[in-house]
């Protein structure tokens, strides 16, 4: 996240617990420090923990409730990982093929899905096979 997306994401929290009676703002050396810790969240999930924060706190967070959040908080996939461009899934993580099977005299087609071997393939679960696995692309 830039320092820029963790400011307006941060100063929406400030607004957030501002009154018309008190302005609520972290300090200059507060936000230094928040933002070292928090720069390698995905501002989309520094978003989800404040959509968290919101609900849950009565009061402004500190560090330590922000990394307690980001911590607890169900990770979303897309918050975990970019995706990559890549010409065996397109993007997706997985590849669709074909496969026949012989039951009895009958030869029938099934449609399955692998995992791709690029890193979109690789934050899905291991329960499903890679592409290498069942030999659909040469690596």
């Amino acid at each position: 996240m830039t320092q820029a997306e963790f400011i307006e994401i941060t100063s929406e929290i400030e607004r957030f617990y501002s009154t018309d009676k008190e302005d609520k703002k972290y300090t200059s050396e507060q936000i230094k420090i928040m933002y070292e810790e928090l720069k390698k969240i995905h501002k989309e999930r520094y978003r989800q923990i404040a959509r968290e924060v919101y609900k849950t706190l009565k009061f402004m967070p500190k560090l330590a409730d922000l990394v307690e959040i980001n911590n607890t908080l169900p990770k979303i996939q897309e918050d975990i990982q970019e995706k990559v461009e890549c010409k065996k899934c397109d993007g997706t993580g997985m590849v669709a093929y074909f496969k026949e099977i012989k039951d009895g005299n009958i030869t029938r087609k099934y449609l399955f899905g692998a995992r791709c071997t690029c890193a979109n393939g690789a934050v899905l679960s291991k329960k499903i096979p890679s592409i290498a696995e069942v030999g659909v692309y040469d690596e």
